[in-house]
């Protein structure tokens, strides 16, 4: 697995609904030109993009540059397919967080030098026990509450290992992308599941009515 350097610069591609993680999968339709080129010169190089999300407001300069959060996740192009008209169908395969430290924008595309967060590069690294029995325990409820047990085994059938499960909640469940950016904020592991489980029992709060009052996202 190649790894992010801080000297080295990586084509963004910025959107405004999809807060990406590592471990997980992203397919995402390309069809601007500029991103159309994007992949074609990634494809000549290490296969790697910076997905990050758009601030708010984004719409006004969407052809520009608009502003876009500093943290965002690394991903491969594992599998590329190129339609007839040029457009892309591609498969990304989460690697690692990244702190942007500096953009450019001499192509038709941003791009940026980036730096790797070391909580994703850590192969030992995992979540407690007993946080990790927290989120099943939480996530569960949520289900329950929404009906949807059928997803909760789904994933539970996954099997898959603590750190992945994490990401793959953060990524999958029904949150906002504000949240979302939240967790992928987090400077830890241990400090993104207590973030998600945080979020997790004020759904479950929401679910049951008692959650009328103003969420406060702290760092």
């Amino acid at each position: 697995m190649a790894h992010a350097a801080a000297s080295d610069y990586i084509p963004l591609f910025p959107l405004p609904s999809i807060v990406f993680f590592p471990r997980t999968f992203l397919p995402i339709h390309v069809f601007e030109p500029r991103y159309r080129e994007m992949v074609n010169d990634c494809m000549a190089g290490e296969r790697v993009i910076g997905m990050v999300l758009l601030r708010e407001g984004w719409e006004a300069g969407y052809r520009g540059n608009p502003p876009i959060y500093g943290v965002g996740c690394l991903g491969r192009m594992i599998d590329v397919r190129k339609l007839e008209d040029g457009r892309f169908n591609v498969l990304l395969r989460g690697l690692e967080r990244f702190t942007i430290r500096e953009e450019r924008f001499d192509r038709s595309y941003r791009q940026a030098r980036v730096e790797a967060h070391l909580v994703d590069q850590d192969p030992v690294a995992t979540l407690p026990d007993r946080l990790t029995r927290e989120l099943v325990d939480a996530t569960r409820s949520y289900f329950e509450r929404s009906r949807q047990m059928e997803t909760f085994q789904e994933i539970l059938d996954l099997d898959l290992d603590r750190v992945t499960l994490l990401h793959t909640l953060s990524m999958g469940l029904d949150l906002t992308v504000i949240e979302k950016q939240f967790l992928l904020e987090a400077g830890t592991l241990e400090s993104q599941g207590k973030r998600l489980l945080e979020l997790l029992h004020f759904r479950s709060l929401e679910q049951r009515g008692g959650g009328s009052g103003p969420r406060h996202l702290g760092h």
